[in-house]
């Protein structure tokens, strides 16, 4: 029998007065709640990976992965393809096609809640949109890191520093997202993020506070403040393909 370790690895959020909670199985997230505790999503995944890989929502929709473990489709039961979806090399969603329609930029916004997911770029290892700022939380929790995949790099410094091998603390898989995956939102190796965990918590910044830390550092660049550290935190490199 499976025993189940329910915890609230990450704080509840606050969008337009409506809360969300998050219930986790170590790191798998399992539940989404509202402000009463109540569950109101529920998100199925296997139990042989650390992180799981995502199989479907609410028992309704089923996910179908490309090679880059990103949603390509969602299913319902009979196996009728309801929603398909697009992405840059670094995730970002290109084109979306909805109940056999043709491609179109466009859809995105204007997705049926039904059809719409959290779970789009790296969503077999549960990546997490958060639509409203359209960034992804990479991992659980206060140890988590947000991912902009339009910059093709974190907001944040990855707490394990130049341990992690690359030199630039701000970069997504060493710029290969075709073959590399960063669940934890800490690099590849586990031993180095396991020392990230032993690093005291005054010392990581939470995913609220690498938001704000984030918008700071875009004020500044728009009032022509700290451009030369701005410009040492933010990665050249050109735009990502399709």
């Amino acid at each position: 029998m499976r025993n189940w370790s329910l915890t609230a690895n990450r704080r509840p959020r606050k969008v337009f007065g409506a809360v969300t909670g998050f219930l986790y199985d170590h790191k798998r997230l399992l539940h989404e709640t509202d402000e009463l505790g109540q569950v109101t999503h529920t998100y199925t995944s296997s139990t042989t990976d650390e992180f799981g890989d995502l199989i479907g929502e609410n028992g309704e929709f089923a996910h179908q992965y490309d090679a880059m473990a990103n949603t390509e489709a969602l299913l319902d039961e009979a196996g009728v393809v309801h929603a398909r979806y697009k992405y840059t090399a670094f995730g970002e969603i290109s084109a979306v096609s909805i109940d056999g329609g043709a491609w179109s930029a466009n859809d995105w916004p204007d997705l049926p809640p039904a059809l719409s997911t959290e779970m789009l770029a790296g969503g077999k290892k549960q990546y997490y949109l958060d639509q409203e700022i359209s960034l992804y939380l990479l991992g659980g929790g206060t140890n988590g890191r947000y991912y902009d995949p339009g910059t093709a790099s974190f907001i944040s410094e990855d707490p394990i520093r130049q341990a992690g091998g690359d030199p630039n603390l701000f970069t997504y898989v060493q710029d290969d997202p075709v073959n590399k995956l960063d669940p934890s939102g800490h690099k590849e190796d586990e031993e180095k993020e396991r020392e990230a965990r032993r690093k005291p918590r005054d010392q990581q910044a939470s995913p609220l506070h690498q938001v704000k830390d984030w918008l700071g550092r875009g004020v500044d660049r728009l009032l022509g403040r700290d451009d030369k550290k701005a410009a040492e935190l933010i990665p050249r490199r050109s735009s990502p393909g399709v």
